[in-house]
């Protein structure tokens, strides 16, 4: 019995899909203050401040394991990650430390 070969491709795209629409995501969130949830009455509410903080930062977080999940797939070296984390998770912490104003106001 032969087994299946290993497809580096498909594990890529889906890392790369994955990284892509989280770290959309957490800027969404971000630059639009928060995220809007509809609960079973039919009703939306806005969340926003430390909470929607939290779901960006979570939705980066993600976003990181794809990124880490996509460069396994390259082999590269421990610092290439520690790299691609800086290049992915520093401007969001900056533009919150800088300018979001819920930050402070909750």
């Amino acid at each position: 019995m032969t087994r299946p070969s290993h497809n580096p491709l498909a594990e890529r795209v889906i890392a790369s899909t994955m990284a892509a629409f989280f770290a959309m995501f957490g800027w969404f969130d971000l630059l639009q203050g928060g995220i809007t949830l509809k609960g079973r009455s039919g009703r939306t509410s806005f969340v926003h401040g430390w909470v929607g903080i939290a779901v960006a930062g979570f939705a980066f977080l993600i976003a990181t394991f794809g990124v880490s999940l996509l460069l396994r797939t390259f082999k590269v070296r421990r610092s290439t990650y520690y790299f691609s984390w800086a290049i992915l998770l520093l401007p969001p912490v900056l533009f919150i430390l800088f300018r979001h104003k819920s930050f402070y106001h909750s």
